[in-house]
């Protein structure tokens, strides 16, 4: 018998100069009290809450799994993601 631990995450934001791996997104979890945002000037649409998983990178590629789970009761929870890349593709997959 195999077990796999996991760990899930709400809110998080990475800058780094590559993304590749696998991110596990649970939009139940509580949010962090003290969150550091930065409000951008050129966003036209409000912004109620911060986004649930946030990539930032200038010169490096985006490749990520992002894998949505959790405990949700009477359907789907929505979640938003922000992927940021100025020179290089973006890959996502997303697992539900």
């Amino acid at each position: 018998m195999r077990i796999s631990l996991v760990s899930y995450l709400n809110q998080i934001g990475i800058v780094s100069l590559k993304f590749i791996g696998t991110y596990f997104i649970d939009p139940n979890l509580s949010a962090p009290t003290t969150r550091m945002l930065k409000k951008s000037k050129r966003s036209k649409r409000a912004c109620k809450s911060p986004p649930n998983a946030s990539f930032r990178t200038k010169k490096g590629a985006i490749d990520v799994n992002l894998v949505v789970g959790g405990n949700t009761v009477g359907g789907w929870e929505k979640v938003s993601v922000d992927l940021y890349n100025r020179k290089n593709d973006i890959a996502v997959n997303v697992v539900c």
